[in-house]
């Protein structure tokens, strides 16, 4: 439409008015040069933003002596102002740490979310990445990707849950179908033990005891009772056969 009316309007326009005809503009000509004319601002704009260093992430590459900080990626450790001895590597690790010390975070957005959680280790791609807690551990693309306050975690392979703290994770359901741990079979370890036991979720425990290991243990309970009973009576029987067989000498002797 815009076209259209600039067109139409050629003869009025003043590239051609107050000229004389032969050096007037032709009218194909003259709206050529409208539309450049009219397509000089959006390309000036574009290209200021392209140039803007408000619109580019920050490439930074370097350590911060004062602070024992290492860094290396667009936005890596951005915000950081009084963290001590971080170490950020990738797209956005770290970005928004400020004060928090002691945090490693190796990938893309690893750690992004962190401002003030401490000793937190984070690698791979979004490791950790909304994670706010301190003490975390998660190795794998995706790890403790899903934690948030939670602190004392290990996620291996596996995202975690919002909010929970002090919780061991390996894997990730329906892609580990086996799990292999050396040393275990064939080591014997000193009592009480109890046996472990495994529910659907993978989630490790010990097994509640059972009502026919209770009875067991009170048949075992009353088997002892008995036998402490015997035992008296045994006793109590060495006695009299004692007694009886010094009657039995003190006759003989009288004979």
């Amino acid at each position: 439409m815009t076209t259209l009316s600039i067109r139409n309007s050629t003869n009025r326009w003043s590239l051609r008015c107050g000229l004389p005809r032969k050096q007037q503009l032709p009218r194909t000509q003259a709206v050529l040069t409208i539309r450049g004319l009219l397509l000089i601002p959006p390309v000036l704009a574009l290209a200021w933003l392209a140039l803007s260093p408000a619109a580019q992430a920050v490439c930074r590459e370097g350590c911060d002596t004062d602070n024992n900080d290492t860094f290396l990626g667009d936005d890596a450790l951005l915000n950081n102002t009084d963290g001590f001895g971080n170490t950020a590597i990738g797209f956005n690790a770290l970005e928004s740490n400020t004060t928090a010390n002691f945090n490693t975070a190796t990938g893309y957005s690893a750690l992004e979310k962190n401002t003030s959680g401490h000793d937190n280790t984070a690698l791979g791609h979004q490791a950790l990445a909304a994670s706010t807690g301190s003490s975390n551990l998660a190795l794998g693309s995706g790890a403790g990707a899903s934690l948030t306050t939670g602190s004392n975690n290990v996620d291996i392979a596996n995202p975690g849950v919002a909010g929970e703290s002090g919780q061991i994770r390996i894997g990730t359901a329906g892609k580990q179908t086996a799990a292999f741990l050396q040393g275990v079979y064939g080591s014997s370890i000193a009592g009480p033990v109890k046996t472990v036991v495994v529910n659907a979720s993978g989630r490790l425990g010990t097994a509640a005891l059972a009502a026919s290991a209770q009875s067991k243990r009170a048949s075992s309970a009353l088997s002892a009772a008995a036998g402490r009973r015997l035992l008296a009576t045994v006793k109590r029987l060495q006695q009299e056969n004692e007694r009886q067989g010094k009657e039995i000498r003190t006759l003989r002797a009288q004979n």
